[in-house]
């Protein structure tokens, strides 16, 4: 950073959990739903007022998410119905952003249920006595008993700040189109959140009911018979149970979101597939933060080329975006030819950079953007 002149690094905190994404039955409005985005947008509007007091600049805020992280982020851009430019930043960048697909009122009202269910408690009145020490047992208590891969509480539809499901917002285009994106995601991004028990069609099934008690029974059987058929003869990409539903879980949770991230800046941002061996969710984080470790999260060895040029491309894009000198032109624009950056390594080879076409460009995740709604 300082080869490249420097830049400030703002890190924020902001409610989680029961504290920050409270549910709320279907149109009440008395209870501020997401309370963890507007920590974020006031976090981020302190960095507008006061960031030059430590030698920044206001003009050229660049925001950074991974996972949930690049869910918030894509949640900011879609703000207030992305109207006016209004977002406090001017570039970001988006690693594996996750959310849920279906986030509406009536299957938040299906957490708040959950919550009296596990809390005892007959209204929020009587929550908003209780010590915040026992609400945290609340918290914990509800996500311990969750179905499989759920977080129970996030980011959600209050008609203010989230005005639509993001995924609708996105095909719309109503996000904030001022703003340079680069976005990545992982090669194989599902198995982290796979239930290892999937041992059928029924239990495939299962999953996704669970996972997504709104998802109609039409569109779970479109989902089971269309999108990801019971087929294990070699004309999928995945041979068995397991595999069907570590790709749809990737799909569904994480990939198809990146790709409707290029959709919706029609198709001018940059990116890249990280795909070095395993490839799991967060596993790049190690690369793109990499701050001289012998080896990731996960205990495989770092490749320091991988690492370096990763930082590389965070940096100067933050710096210069995608202007002339900046590392990050090695990101091709998207394109209509769905072009991105794939960061490869097999077994003890040197990593390799090549561009591809976004895997994630291709008619399941049409299905995860659109399909599910229609």
């Amino acid at each position: 950073m300082e080869d490249k002149g420097g830049m400030i690094v703002v890190t924020i905190n902001y409610r989680l959990g029961l504290f920050g994404f409270p549910p709320r039955k279907a149109g009440v409005r008395d209870v501020v739903s997401n309370a963890g985005l507007y920590d974020q947008r006031l976090a981020l509007d302190w960095v507008q007022e006061h960031i030059h007091r430590f030698g920044g600049d206001a003009g050229r805020v660049t925001v950074i998410g991974e996972s949930a992280g690049g869910g918030s982020v894509m949640a900011q851009l879609a703000a207030f119905g992305g109207e006016d430019a209004s977002s406090p930043f001017q570039r970001a960048i988006l690693q594996s952003p996750a959310m849920k697909p279906i986030i509406n009122d009536s299957q938040y009202e299906l957490v708040y249920d959950y919550l009296l269910e596990t809390s005892g408690l007959q209204s929020y009145e009587e929550l908003r006595n209780l010590p915040s020490k026992d609400v945290q047992a609340i918290n914990t208590a509800m996500v311990s008993n969750a179905a499989f891969a759920d977080t129970v509480f996030q980011l959600n539809v209050d008609g203010e700040f989230l005005r639509d499901i993001p995924v609708r917002l996105l095909m719309q285009n109503k996000i904030d189109q001022s703003v340079d994106i680069l976005v990545a995601h992982n090669s194989n991004e599902g198995i982290m959140f796979t239930d290892p028990r999937t041992e059928d069609d029924d239990t495939f099934r299962a999953y996704f009911a669970n996972l997504l008690p709104d998802l109609s029974s039409e569109k779970l059987d479109i989902m089971a018979t269309e999108i990801y058929p019971l087929d294990f003869s070699g004309t999928q990409p995945y041979k068995n149970h397991i595999e069907r539903l570590v790709l749809a879980v990737g799909d569904c949770l994480f990939d198809c979101y990146a790709f409707g991230m290029n959709l919706a800046y029609e198709n001018r941002t940059r990116g890249y597939l990280f795909d070095i061996c395993p490839g799991v969710h967060a596993q790049d984080a190690s690369y793109s933060l990499h701050d001289g470790e012998e080896t990731d999260y996960f205990g495989r060895p770092i490749d320091f080329l991988a690492a370096g040029a990763m930082k590389s491309w965070i940096v100067d894009f933050t710096l210069m975006g995608g202007r002339h000198g900046s590392a990050a032109r090695q990101l091709p624009i998207f394109g209509s030819t769905a072009r991105i950056l794939h960061v490869g390594k097999q077994d003890a080879t040197e990593s390799n950079f090549t561009v591809v076409k976004d895997p994630a460009a291709n008619p399941r995740c049409q299905f995860w953007l659109d399909g599910v709604f229609a």
